[in-house]
């Protein structure tokens, strides 16, 4: 009795079919109803096996209602199950229907579904944005968005894993999928053949993940490689729907995004709250800091620094950063804060190259100018360009980007044309 296994039958068809009945119950061999009311049952016809013996495969689990008939490795067809079989399937049938010479049968092997283990530091798994190893034996996601991916064979997969929640996106082959809950992490169930299990990972559903199960002949393989866009931003980037989601669907391309509300490139501007400490303390830290904490942005604990183990380099970054770094009025060039965002918005690019060396940098231009935004990010590209080179600024400020009634952030149709537009842009450098 097996909920799920594989069983083995090398065959002949002489002439005519053969009915193929997996059941939980007890039938006559003979019996005309067995087909219709057990939970499996496929014909095979002499068309289906070349001529001699052939050994056809019957993968079955009936938690996921689906079986998979093979002849060797290559798929004849899925068969979904008809009846419910809470006890697991108990008996094999096989029917022949022929006026001469039968069907032979020569030999007949069953299996149990022996899942095995195999752990994400599998060369077959992708991982994109932030993610870093604890001392558990866990690969853990970090900061807004995080994404991984793994190719593999079968009809099963379970993701060994604790954490999570339900903003997760899952995807298999692509496609959104629902994840069935287990005692030790996610399972997803499809037809047999070859697969791609992805998810995205956003902030406040942090995922700590051993690796994955599948089944005990399958294998993992990695996926085709999309482009990947590594965003940095404020809320502008951060939005729920912002520009980079309609810049990645129309590239076809992987992302991750690093962004917080009110975030500045400076230490100690912005506009964001921290949770531990009163509104606008002046510990508040900026891009330059919290881009390299493991911390989500806002917060100022140190669980520790970024080691860029499992960092996958970017085919581009864009940064879109400087609406919060105190530029909106007279008082503040008079306080020197043009020269001080300068300075520092070169250092944090200067300090990106070093970390990916051959990268493209897009600096995006702010789309409102209270006083001397513009004018502080245009002093900032010209330092910038003296100290790396692969840097660009893209005059988004003449986009014509729709703007809401803040002033600051655009409309939805706004963030659409400024991720479509961006999106022209960065073709040139994939």
């Amino acid at each position: 009795m097996s909920k799920r296994g594989n069983l083995s039958v090398e065959l002949k068809i002489g002439e005519g079919d053969i009915d193929l009945i997996l059941t939980d119950r007890w039938y006559n061999v003979c019996d005309l109803c067995a087909a219709e009311l057990s939970p499996f049952s496929f014909k095979l016809e002499k068309a289906d096996i070349p001529d001699g013996f052939a050994t056809v495969n019957i993968d079955f689990d009936t938690e996921s209602g689906l079986a998979s008939v093979r002849l060797g490795e290559k798929v004849l067809f899925n068969v979904r199950m008809k009846t419910p079989c809470p006890t697991g399937i108990s008996y094999l049938i096989m029917q022949c229907s022929a006026d001469g010479e039968g069907t032979y049968i020569k030999k007949l092997e069953k299996r149990d579904g022996i899942m095995k283990f195999v752990p994400y530091t599998d060369p077959s798994f992708r991982f994109t944005g932030v993610w870093q190893e604890n001392a558990n034996g866990e690969i853990v996601s970090y900061k807004l968005s995080a994404m991984a991916e793994v190719g593999f064979t079968g009809n099963r997969i379970d993701l060994l894993c604790r954490g999570g929640g339900e903003g997760i996106r899952w995807f298999i082959d692509d496609k959104p999928v629902e994840a069935k809950s287990t005692v030790s992490g996610y399972r997803f169930d499809t037809e047999y053949g070859e697969h791609s299990l992805k998810f995205i990972v956003r902030l406040g559903d942090r995922i700590y993940i051993s690796g994955v199960k599948i089944g005990e002949d399958e294998n993992l393989f990695a996926t085709k490689e999309r482009p990947y866009i590594h965003f940095i931003g404020d809320s502008i980037t951060e939005a729920k729907r912002s520009y980079a989601f309609q810049c990645v669907e129309d590239l076809d391309a992987d992302y991750c995004i690093i962004a917080k509300g009110g975030m500045a490139v400076c230490d100690g501007f912005g506009w964001y709250m921290q949770p531990t400490k009163p509104y606008g303390d002046p510990d508040r830290l900026g891009m330059e800091t919290m881009y390299w904490k493991l911390a989500d942005m806002g917060y100022i604990e140190d669980i520790g620094d970024y080691n860029f183990n499992y960092c996958r380099t970017p085919d581009i970054i864009s940064v879109f950063l400087g609406t919060n770094d105190y530029l909106d009025k007279p008082a503040d060039e008079e306080a020197g804060n043009i020269e001080k965002f300068k300075v520092h918005y070169a250092a944090f690019i200067e300090k990106l190259r070093k970390q990916f060396p051959k990268t493209p940098i897009i600096i995006l231009q702010a789309l409102s100018d209270k006083y001397c935004r513009v004018r502080g990010i245009d002093a900032a590209f010209e330092l910038m360009k003296e100290k790396v080179d692969n840097v660009y600024l893209v005059d988004s400020n003449n986009w014509g980007i729709e703007i809401s009634e803040d002033g600051t952030h655009p409309t939805q149709k706004g963030y659409d044309d400024l991720g479509s537009k961006l999106a022209v842009y960065m073709r040139k450098f994939l």
